[in-house]
């Protein structure tokens, strides 16, 4: 249903769009690209969502009234996504630009809000003191609101990045504070969530009597609502206490309840998945179908003019049939004449909207079959970081905590005990390794010329020659940038991985267009067997790098034959606006 609405609301959008392009009003063109951004970043669209984004943003800086204050929102939808696509330094860029648009209009409420997104990246980073100094900000900004229900939020993110840092005491003391103030608002999830960590502070401060009484509270809490995440988390963090307390029975207890609860939980997301998908195919069923109903409705009201027309032409015959036989004669002939003629161009027209349509949809497709690739890879590798690793941490935890008490009493275990703790070290590596491998490939987010040259130096480590001239001297499009990587980076491993090349060159120049050379002296392949793997559906990398490069406006070609390695050429049009080189789609 969500989808559906999202649908609909980009349906009317995209009306009030095209009515406001026609009467040139800047202003609300750049609204409803903000709009529109905020509906694709909803949808997880990044990349849809950025175009649009952007496109506001140079709408309101060119307007006759120009008001920052409307590019405030815009900045913050822009550092949201590169904050969920990994680029936290972009993010930070974005969100101080709308904290100086803000701060200039004294707006303590979105002051507040900027500070705690930029709270939040810091913390993402690892640098837990600048996340804490940001949380602060936003607090005292909140405060000076009067909003009791941001305040209390705030309070709680600060109590678990006390919990991060080790500083187990005021993470209760805010802790406690942020409960009082949620159950005065009545947020019933919020409550249980910092009564959950409340049990964690007390945990770490090996008070397991105490973390007892807070995880017990949050599983009645959360039984009341039927939060079965929740009822999990509270139930594998009673089974971790009772073990460090020796109650071993009611430990395994808890671990077969939050067993049972997270098989749950998996079972009713792949139901929640497989309802989607229903959703997505009758939406797009019925869509074609209308589709094609509005086309066979075209076709006949066109049947029925036609017939009008012969109508008309046939009662003018008959008045005249008596003085100019001749003359019907020509016109009959004129007529049919005329009639195979727009038959012909009717028909010919018609085929050639159904293949711009078929085109549009098949960008489309592998559009957003790339923008899936992208985000399954950060989610995958976030899932590894946040579930495993907190796992991980504490069975660490537990183990350190029997290290000592385990030498003292039973030094005949003790060696065992440690070969196991170094098993669990090497666990660690291994998760760090696999998160690693699957980041691995992404832009870091400074530049194209930046990104290739340290593309180019991680291949060089592995012993393969790469001759690289990278002349980039104009400011690209994000959207632009990220794209061009993606079809370099892709045809730099297809070398590694199959040419078995000695020596690869890589020459990207955007002297008058955007050019990229990529070749290498590998074995070569047959570009034949490359055509007939992609139409049964066993290769994609050479048609996703062609889509990608169409979806600019650019040119793509590849030249190969076995034993004379592989050449690809890429050629981009590119168009200046406000000091920002892009591309004709996206300006």
């Amino acid at each position: 249903v969500e989808q559906r609405e999202f649908d609909q609301a980009l349906s009317y959008y995209k009306q009030y769009k095209d009515i406001n392009t026609e009467i040139r009003d800047t202003v609300a063109l750049a609204l409803v690209h903000s709009n529109i951004g905020t509906i694709y970043l909803n949808q997880a669209r990044s990349d849809s969502a950025l175009v649009h984004y952007f496109k506001s943003i140079e709408l309101i800086k060119s307007a006759d009234k120009n008001n920052p204050r409307r590019n405030a929102l815009n900045f913050i939808g822009v550092g949201n996504i590169y904050e969920e696509q990994g680029y936290p330094t972009k993010a930070i860029t974005y969100y101080h630009q709308s904290l100086a648009i803000y701060k200039a209009f004294n707006d303590p409420e979105k002051t507040s809000i900027v500070y705690q997104n930029m709270g939040k990246v810091y913390g993402d980073m690892g640098q837990l003191d600048s996340s804490l100094v940001y949380y602060q900000r936003a607090l005292a900004e909140a405060e000076h609101v009067g909003n009791l229900k941001i305040e209390a939020e705030l309070m709680h993110e600060l109590g678990v990045l006390f919990n991060n840092k080790g500083d187990y005491e005021n993470a209760i003391e805010v802790l406690q504070a942020s409960a009082l103030l949620l159950e005065s608002n009545g947020q019933q999830r919020e409550i249980i969530t910092a009564t959950f960590n409340l049990g964690v502070s007390w945990f770490r401060l090996k008070k397991y009597h105490q973390a007892l009484d807070y995880f017990k509270q949050s599983i009645e809490l959360a039984n009341q609502t039927q939060d079965l995440e929740l009822q999990e988390k509270g139930n594998n963090a009673l089974a971790e206490t009772y073990a460090q307390l020796g109650n071993y029975e009611y430990a395994f207890h808890h671990q077969q309840t939050y067993d049972a609860l997270k098989d749950s939980i998996m079972s009713q997301n792949r139901m929640r998945t497989i309802e989607e998908l229903i959703t997505k195919y009758e939406t797009e069923k019925i869509e074609a179908e209308n589709k094609l109903l509005e086309a066979q409705q075209g076709e006949s009201k066109a049947i029925i003019l036609q017939k009008k027309t012969e109508n008309k032409i046939l009662v003018l015959s008959l008045l005249t049939v008596a003085t100019a036989v001749l003359c019907l004669i020509a016109w009959v002939s004129y007529s049919n004449r005329k009639k195979r003629i727009i038959a012909s161009q009717k028909e010919s027209l018609y085929q050639n909207h159904i293949d711009r349509l078929l085109n549009k949809q098949q960008l489309e497709s592998v559009s957003a079959m790339i923008e899936g690739q992208e985000k399954e890879r950060t989610r995958l590798a976030a899932e590894l970081h946040d579930r495993l690793g907190s796992i991980l941490s504490l069975v660490k935890l537990y183990f350190s905590s029997m290290d000592e008490e385990l030498k003292q009493t039973s030094p005949n275990l003790y060696s065992a005990f440690t070969e196991g703790n170094q098993f669990l070290d090497d666990a660690f590596v291994e998760v760090r390794a696999l998160i690693k491998e699957m980041k691995e490939g992404m832009a870091v987010g400074e530049g194209l010329k930046k990104d290739l040259e340290q593309l180019i130096h991680k291949i060089r480590k592995l012993g393969i020659a790469v001759n690289g001239s990278i002349e980039l001297d104009k400011k690209l499009n994000n959207i632009v940038e990220l794209q061009v990587y993606r079809v370099v980076q892709e045809a730099l491993s297809n070398s590694l991985k199959y040419s078995k090349a000695q020596k690869i060159e890589l020459i990207v120049s955007d002297h008058n267009h955007l050019k990229v050379l990529i070749r290498d002296n590998g074995v070569g392949f047959d570009l034949k067997t490359l055509s007939i793997k992609q139409k049964e559906g066993d290769s994609f990398g050479v048609e996703n790098m062609e889509h990608r490069i169409k979806l600019l406006g650019g040119e793509f070609s590849i030249k190969a034959a076995k034993n004379e390695g592989v050449a690809i050429n890429i050629e981009i049009p590119l168009l200046k606006k406000d000091d920002i080189w892009s591309v004709h789609e996206l300006n």
